[in-house]
C-alpha cells in the first residue's frame, strides 16, 4: 500500500494543486528549499501557504489580491482559504500549459482569475493590490531604481509578500558581500515597513507593508 503524500490531508484545492505540481515535475519541499538550491522553481511550502492564507484573510472582504507566477496554483489555493467571498485574486503565469492547468483547477471559483502571459502586462493594469505575492523570480528587478514601481503595485497599507529567502544564519560564507536585493528593498526602502519571518528552519519570508 502506498504511503499517503504529505499534502494529502490539506484542503481539497491545496492538495489538488500540489498533485498538479507533481505531475508537472516541479520539485516539492515540505520544509523549504535546501540552502543554495539551484534547481527549477518549486511551489510554496505549507508554512508559507498558511502565511498567505492569513494575509489574505487580513485584507478587507472585497480585497484585491495578486500573484506573480501561478505555476500550478499552490499559492492561489492557499490564498483562496483566507479570501473573503467578494475578494478577487488575479494571478499571472508565463508558461501557457501551467496557466491553462491552473485555470482549470479554479474554474469553479469566480474569485480567481489566471492570466496566461508576462505579469508585467497582466498585473499592473489591474492594480494596485491589497496583497501581492511576488513569486516569479523578481529578485534581479529589485534594483533601487525600480523600488517605486514595485512599491506602487500595492495600495498604501497594502502588502508585498516574498518567500524563498535563505535565513541569514544559514547563508554560506561565499555569499558574504553579495547584495541581497530582496532584503535591500524591504529594509532600505523608506516607503515600506517590513519584517522578516522564519517560515521553517530552512526558509524565510518578507512581509512588506507600503506606508507611503
Amino acid at each position: 500500500m502506498m504511503a499517503a503524500k504529505w499534502w494529502s490531508n490539506f484542503p481539497e484545492k491545496i492538495a489538488a494543486a500540489y498533485e498538479l505540481s507533481e505531475r508537472f515535475g516541479m520539485p516539492l519541499f515540505e520544509d523549504g528549499r535546501p540552502v543554495a538550491y539551484d534547481g527549477p522553481p518549486s511551489p510554496c511550502i505549507p508554512n508559507v501557504g498558511r502565511l498567505l492564507a492569513a494575509l489574505a484573510a487580513a485584507t478587507k472582504p472585497e480585497g484585491l489580491l495578486g500573484e506573480m507566477g501561478t505555476a500550478c496554483g499552490v499559492g492561489c489555493a492557499w490564498m483562496s482559504q483566507g479570501m473573503g467571498a467578494d475578494a478577487r485574486l488575479i494571478s499571472a503565469e508565463l508558461d501557457p500549459a501551467m496557466a491553462h492547468a491552473a485555470a482549470d483547477l479554479f474554474e469553479d471559483d469566480p474569485r480567481i482569475e489566471i492570466g496566461a502571459g508576462d505579469w508585467h502586462a497582466i498585473l499592473p493594469p489591474a492594480g494596485p493590490f491589497d496583497l501581492l505575492f511576488l513569486d516569479s523570480g523578481v529578485r534581479e528587478e529589485l534594483q533601487p531604481a525600480n523600488w517605486g514601481y514595485f512599491t506602487e503595485l500595492v495600495k498604501v497599507g497594502g502588502i508585498l509578500f516574498m518567500d524563498d529567502l535563505v535565513p541569514m544564519h544559514l547563508r554560506p560564507p561565499e555569499w558574504t558581500g553579495e547584495v541581497d536585493l530582496k532584503r535591500e528593498f524591504a529594509f532600505k526602502n523608506s516607503r515600506v515597513q517590513s519584517v522578516e519571518v522564519l517560515s521553517t528552519n530552512l526558509s524565510a519570508a518578507l512581509i512588506i507593508t507600503r506606508i507611503a
